[in-house]
């Protein structure tokens, strides 16, 4: 999904119930929904390596990803 995917739908959804505005975001550990946990960070935009590390230190032509949490 791209960030642009995500806010559309995001943008939808509060549209639709716009109560969704004041409520806490979580996400799911896994793609099975076994476990939560609150989102605490703004959205970031970072550098995802092979292996998995992130960073935000990259440069601007470096980052290729968006950090929701």
């Amino acid at each position: 999904m791209t960030f642009r995917d995500y806010l559309k739908a995001a943008n939808e959804l509060a549209k639709k119930d716009p109560r969704t505005l004041d409520m806490k975001v979580v996400a799911s550990t896994d793609d099975e929904g076994n476990d939560f946990n609150e989102v605490h960070y703004k959205p970031a935009a970072g550098m995802l390596e092979d292996g998995g590390y992130f960073t935000t230190d990259a440069e601007d032509d470096q980052k290729n990803v968006v950090c929701i949490n």
